[in-house]
């Protein structure tokens, strides 16, 4: 057993010897739990191909219509401010007055 002390953060320092006793070395992964009141710790062999590889979420479809139509509504609401209250037209704003 090795004591150790969790830092103000919540991290903590897990000495090399008992790393490497179990296969891990910087740039290893491992996952963490808990159970029965206890941490551990365990090496796995980590693809970045699998979560790229995962399915979207089920309702993605639904996400992306739903900001578009936020989208949509958001420009109809601000061509409806601009009908109602239509901006001042300078004589420099209009394409004639440079010719």
């Amino acid at each position: 057993m090795t004591r150790i002390k969790i830092s103000d953060d919540g991290s903590i320092h897990v000495p090399a010897k008992l790393l490497k006793s179990i296969g891990l070395r910087p740039g290893s992964y491992a996952i963490v739990g808990k159970d029965d009141g206890r941490l551990w710790i365990e090496k796995t062999d980590y693809d970045p191909f699998t979560e790229g590889a995962a399915p979207p979420p089920a309702d993605s479809i639904e996400r992306i219509i739903e900001q578009e139509r936020e989208k949509s509504d958001q420009a109809n609401r601000k061509f409806e401010r601009l009908i109602e209250d239509p901006p001042e037209v300078r004589p420099e704003d209009r394409r004639d007055f440079w010719d």
